[in-house]
């Protein structure tokens, strides 16, 4: 799967979950967070977009639970459980 198409799906599920993601300008690392009672996935715009792949995977590794029972394309969850594994071994 290209890239992009990696990063639409991502995109996708993440939305799904209830989080809202924004691409900034900054001095800042990419990452998840509840700002005020609101999901939110913040990805530096500087950030690759294998990147930025890797952290919304991240931020679905965290909700397996929920994702367990949806149908993903295989190469979406072999990225989410590599991130899973990550945070794991980490």
């Amino acid at each position: 799967m290209k890239l992009e198409a990696i990063n639409t799906e991502l995109l996708n599920l993440v939305k799904q979950l209830g989080y809202t993601v924004r691409r900034e300008q900054g001095s800042f690392k990419s990452n998840a967070c509840i700002l005020k009672e609101q999901k939110l996935i913040l990805l530096n715009k500087s950030t690759t977009l294998e990147t930025g792949n890797s952290i919304l995977a991240q931020c679905l590794s965290q909700h397996q639970e929920i994702l367990e029972g949806q149908f993903l394309k295989p190469a979406i969850r072999e990225i989410i459980e590599r991130e899973a594994l990550k945070k794991s071994v980490a």
